[in-house]
């Protein structure tokens, strides 16, 4: 990247980190997007209960999964199956389809800043079914509003979410994350932040996967639900996002995997014979923690830093080519 690309990106870098923008503030919007613990802990030391401040609880019971919560939400491995987070230390599970009554579990959150009016933003949040549930949908998103959201007793908030999944493919991914992300246009004065399934049953599209858990004594339709694991959820402008968000040229391939990943990760990229590429690293401060020349093909590549969310860009003979997210976290 030649000197000018370079200044370039670290100004937009540091418009997006401060918060910085005459029309908006810039910053990440969700507090504790990665549904981390404010303190620290040891395994086994966090009792039951949500305890992931400031999210709330907003309808029925969704459940804190941590590495130092006891063992039926300990992350990796819960008493649902569990796996690894997205990004930072836990997740959130949701309920959000039950086959024998209409059941319902919604999060919320206030965001740091109040969404202006005319503005665009981009929301993404990652999915992840939970490896014990016998059902997956396609409807589940994120709603916006000035105050909090109405509760309900029937455990269904029936509001219109500015920004849901679109896909056509049922959310089955168990061993993965998937990305569900939208922009809208704020009307002004949204303040909350609210995730679920908005729709009523006889809207919700099920599939019945096969491998589920198997049910307790007590209740032989236990699994009988889509439940859902949400983590890495993210408000941003849409202009801050278009400039430092996932690029790609189709000319070219790219894949940086695992992602989470312990510090050790592997860039698979495609090159001519002529092209020179490195990848680049920045912390969330804005310095730059790696720099490293990409081979055609495989290259492995190992960051010596703490866990966290780091930004990475890779250029092919100077020019910008992608730029995206990687999450460092503890094996």
């Amino acid at each position: 990247m030649d000197r000018e690309g370079f200044n370039y990106f670290r100004i937009v870098l540091s418009i997006w980190l401060l918060g910085v923008c005459n029309v908006a503030n810039a910053q990440e919007l969700v507090p504790n997007g990665s549904f981390s613990y404010p303190e620290s802990c040891q395994p086994g030391s966090i009792t039951n209960g949500f305890m992931v401040e400031p999210w709330v609880q907003w309808s029925s019971s969704p459940d804190f999964y941590h590495p130092c919560k006891q063992e039926d939400y300990f992350v990796p491995n819960s008493f649902g199956g569990g796996g690894n987070p997205f990004e930072g230390e836990g997740y959130v599970g949701l309920v959000n389809y039950v086959s024998s009554f209409l059941a319902r579990e919604f999060i919320t959150v206030e965001l740091l800043e109040t969404m202006s009016d005319g503005i665009s933003y981009h929301v993404e949040f990652y999915v992840s079914m939970m490896d014990s549930a016998w059902y997956a949908t396609k409807n589940i998103g994120a709603h916006f509003s000035e105050g909090l959201p109405p509760l309900n007793i029937s455990n269904l908030l029936e509001l219109e979410p500015q920004v849901k999944y679109e896909g056509t493919d049922f959310l089955t991914e168990k061993i993965g994350w998937t990305k569900v992300e939208g922009s809208f246009t704020a009307e002004g004065g949204e303040r909350y932040l609210t995730i679920g399934n908005f729709d009523i049953d006889e809207e919700t599209d099920t599939l019945f996967v096969p491998g589920g858990g198997m049910p307790p004594p007590h209740s032989a339709v236990f699994w009988s639900q889509a439940h859902y694991y949400i983590d890495g959820v993210s408000v941003i402008l849409d202009s801050i996002y278009l400039s430092i968000g996932d690029h790609e040229d189709v000319a070219d391939s790219f894949n940086l995997y695992p992602n989470p990943n312990s510090g050790l990760f592997t860039v698979d990229i495609g090159l001519g014979d002529e092209d020179q590429a490195e990848l680049h690293v920045w912390n969330i401060s804005g310095q730059l923690v790696a720099q490293q020349g990409l081979s055609n093909g495989q290259s492995s590549i190992s960051l010596d830093v703490s866990n966290g969310l780091y930004l990475y860009v890779v250029t092919i003979n100077g020019e910008r080519r992608w730029t995206g997210k990687v999450s460092v976290t503890s094996e």
